[in-house]
């Protein structure tokens, strides 16, 4: 674990936020030379405090959750922005490496195949739109996600025989597991309104986009850096466990505090929620007040996967998520309302809402009521969504080695969130760029070069004045 905190580290620029109240920081586990912004949110939304409070009245400790224990552990979020703008992995590292000699960027470039040699032992280079061939002289790294490495894989004859053969690929190494072990992080939301719509501090469509709201929002963003349009809304989370969790290390439920009572983009567009169901219309009015909690399960037994749908590169794999395969997901989900639930009947937060979650009405008349284990296992089976998280495709252990080299390839390596062995207790966005800054230096070690430093530019890259 130290020596997986060291490239967490590496890559972090934490920025000072000790003087924010509800946000403890442990100095010790962050880094702050590294081309990577770490922040919290300023100024801190109302709700957010008013979670982390109701939280530690009910015996969760407010406290730093990157510090390596997360154990009911709750906090403000921490987030990749900076300046009010995420600092994202091409911001953090690509503009500033794109200026290197020794790198082409390529774009509108998909890679179609891994080129192998005669033995079959060794990747020789990459077919490009299956018109280019591009050679390596050393190795070929392959970071193209827990969908799209397994994808380029199997694409390459590497993976099941069987299922290669079916979709008339020629398998060139039977490797069984390549696409296997898909594991996710799938959620729920529950949408909770103020008391006669007061005033909370929600961040609404009439507060961002509609006039005078939208004009004080952008001045903020652009010229302060700070202000609703700097947020994701995603602004407090508390970790812990369920009654029967999994022997994966580390908490397996995350409840996430969305400072937002949502909008018809979010429900009926990105959710896919219907449009009856909220119970009245005007539950989702520009000036709703209210707030989403959102209960994950971090560690689902349920296992996917991703196979070829076609010998097409170009068209997109099959993916079979499986998600709630296993029935002690629907369980453990129903116990996460439960704790949301208790939350929100909790003060400081118990002050500020209605008594229960906006539920779907159609459900509701189903069921009688929501009060049954039937109404609660219907729920979580239809609005159950994926937080886009996948992991564990090309696992290490049974697709990679240590030095993340694929078994009997070992000048292919790959490095991305697919050779993660489970999936994290917490988002994977960190974790992924852990593993590009552990991989280079398995490389740079592999090869007896020196690390190069890091040099980058904080600038915004535009600005209102």
């Amino acid at each position: 674990t130290m020596k997986f905190s060291l490239f967490f580290m590496k890559s972090e620029e934490m920025q000072d936020w000790s003087h924010i109240e509800r946000a403890p920081i442990t100095d010790s586990v962050h880094g702050n030379s590294g081309p990577l912004t770490v922040s919290v949110k300023e100024p801190v939304n109302k709700i957010a405090h008013c979670f982390v409070d109701s939280c530690v009245a009910l015996g969760y400790e407010r406290g730093d959750y990157n510090d390596g224990n997360q154990d009911n552990k709750v906090s403000l979020f921490q987030t990749t922005v900076r300046n009010g703008e995420r600092c994202d992995t091409a911001t953090a590292f690509l503009r500033t490496a794109s200026r290197r000699e020794n790198l082409t960027i390529a774009i509108e470039s998909q890679v179609t195949k891994i080129l192998l040699s005669e033995s079959r032992s060794e990747a020789v280079g990459v077919e490009v739109n299956q018109k280019y061939q591009i050679f390596a002289k050393k190795e070929v790294v392959l970071s193209a996600g827990a969908i799209g490495s397994p994808h380029i894989m199997l694409l390459s004859g590497i993976g099941p025989k069987a299922e290669l053969e079916e979709v008339g690929v020629t398998c060139l190494r039977d490797m069984p597991e390549v696409g296997k072990n898909m594991e996710d992080h799938i959620a729920l939301v529950l949408r909770y309104t103020s008391k006669k719509n007061k005033d909370i501090g929600s961040i609404n469509t009439k507060k961002v986009e509609q006039l005078p709201g939208a004009l004080s929002s952008l001045y903020d963003f652009m010229v302060k850096g700070s202000g609703n349009l700097t947020s994701s809304c995603y602004d407090a989370t508390m970790f812990c466990y369920s009654k029967n969790p999994p022997v994966d290390p580390g908490p397996n439920v995350q409840i996430g505090m969305f400072c937002t009572p949502g909008n018809e983009d979010l429900f009926e567009k990105n959710l896919k929620y219907e449009e009856n169901y909220f119970l009245k219309q005007d539950q989702l009015r520009a000036d709703s007040e209210g707030f989403i909690f959102v209960p994950t399960l971090l560690h689902p037994r349920s296992r996917g996967k991703v196979q070829l749908k076609s010998s097409d590169p170009f068209a997109a794999p099959l993916i079979e998520p499986n998600y709630l395969d296993n029935k002690e997901d629907v369980e453990n989900f129903i116990e996460a309302i439960e704790k949301c639930k208790e939350i929100a009947g909790t003060a400081p937060l118990n002050k500020l809402i209605e008594d229960e979650p906006i539920l779907p009405d159609t459900l509701v008349r189903v069921h009688g009521s929501c009060d049954s284990a039937s109404f609660w296992e219907d729920f979580v089976r239809n609005y159950a969504n994926t937080l886009y998280h996948p992991t564990s495709t090309l696992k290490i252990g049974k697709v990679v080695n240590e030095n993340l080299q694929v078994y009997g390839i070992p000048n292919l390596r790959i490095v991305d969130a697919s050779i993660m062995p489970h999936v994290t207790s917490g988002n994977t966005n960190a974790p992924s760029i852990m593993i590009g800054e552990k991989g280079a230096d398995i490389i740079v070690r592999h090869h007896g070069l020196q690390p190069a430093k890091h040099s980058y530019s904080q600038k915004k890259w535009f600005s209102f004045l």
